[in-house]
């Protein structure tokens, strides 16, 4: 919610400044939380913490720790500036954009649950579902610039 509302540039406000802080916490505690998810290894499912933590590290840890210490420390520039650093602030919330490339992660669990399916009639109903979610993302895409060419 908050990384599209960036773009326009609203006037900060109480309850946007703690949306960000809320998001920025559950963002901080995912990144310990990781290391305890289980994950798919060529269809057996892994429990181990070893290679779970190594699995993270080597995937999206890096990409984690990046995109959150970017996003204490443009809270902290913004909080102990005075408007000089506004290039940086800029650079930074842009930054926060990257955080919608998790997404990509939904692609694999959309192969694994397709590859899975039994059912003709799930498999029907599935790629229906996403066709509606595809309809819906570009209509919000279409109306997000069409808002910000009229702001």
């Amino acid at each position: 919610l908050v990384i599209p509302l960036s773009v326009y540039e609203f006037p900060e406000t109480d309850a946007l400044k703690y949306l960000e802080y809320v998001a920025l916490v559950f963002w901080t505690l995912d990144i310990p939380a990781s290391f305890f998810v289980a994950y798919f290894d060529q269809g057996v499912i892994v429990s181990d913490f070893t290679r779970i933590a190594i699995h993270y590290l080597r995937g999206y840890f890096v990409f984690d720790l990046l995109l959150t210490c970017s996003g204490w420390l443009l809270l902290f520039v913004a909080e102990n500036s005075s408007g000089r650093n506004i290039h940086l602030l800029r650079m930074l919330r842009f930054a926060r954009i990257f955080r919608l490339l998790r997404l990509l992660k939904l692609q694999r669990l959309m192969s694994f649950v397709h590859d899975n399916i039994n059912s003709a009639y799930t498999g029907i109903a599935l790629n229906f579902s996403k066709l509606m979610l595809a309809v819906l993302m570009l209509s919000h895409f279409a109306a997000s610039i069409w808002f910000m060419i009229g702001w």
